[in-house]
């Protein structure tokens, strides 16, 4: 997936870009979405009191000392793997250090490695985005493909059971297990259908 990002408005970028970059605070981001309606869109800012899908952290910009909180707010906030930006020889290693503590799967790295003569045909190890040029109107980017995927749906809603309901379950549990211990004198079918019934009470939060 390739992204382009850019400090202007975006005339300059490719036609019918997959993705597109700009900047919270540097009030170009509103303008890509409006061109490039149909493109991911990834804000960017350059300090952490700023809330945006990434923070750029290089020189005048972000420093490694906002990195930690800033990724911290944004998880608080309810948002969903939120981005550092870096580059690979100067604070990536920093921006990593400071979010060891957090998962790493809640976080996304995309880290400055230009290789302007050198295309990438895939994103370092370790990392879910390689800026990997510049160019005159806009920098480019390789992502990882599931860079812009969606949080996951929440886990099931499973009832609040009573106690009387928790031993009620277990005692039919408990009658099932007795069943299946017989299992040579039952049909394969009936066999079957009371294994998966067990199995589903078996699932239910505080039985046993």
């Amino acid at each position: 997936l390739v992204m382009y990002d850019c400090d202007d408005d975006g005339s300059g970028i490719p036609a019918n870009p997959a993705a597109v970059a700009g900047y919270v605070d540097g009030g170009n981001y509103d303008t890509l979405v409006a061109r490039f309606p149909h493109a991911h869109h990834f804000s960017i800012a350059t300090n952490g009191t700023i809330a945006a899908d990434c923070l750029d952290v290089e020189s005048g910009d972000a420093l490694i000392g906002e990195v930690a909180g800033w990724v911290q707010a944004r998880l608080n906030a309810g948002q969903y793997r939120p981005c550092v930006y870096a580059s690979m020889d100067n604070a990536m290693p920093q921006v990593k250090e400071a979010l060891a503590h957090l998962a790493r799967k809640s976080y996304r790295l995309w880290v400055a490695s230009w290789t302007p003569n050198n295309p990438p045909t895939q994103v370092p190890g370790g990392y879910d985005g390689v800026q990997w040029r510049t160019m005159p109107r806009f920098d480019q980017s390789l992502l990882l493909a599931g860079f812009f995927d969606p949080p996951p749906p929440p886990p099931p809603k499973y009832p609040t059971l009573t106690a009387a309901q928790k031993t009620a379950l277990t005692a039919v549990q408990e009658d099932l297990t007795g069943i299946i211990r017989q299992n040579g004198k039952l049909t394969a079918p009936e066999f079957d259908q009371l294994k998966l019934a067990y199995q589903r009470i078996g699932a239910i939060p505080g039985v046993k």
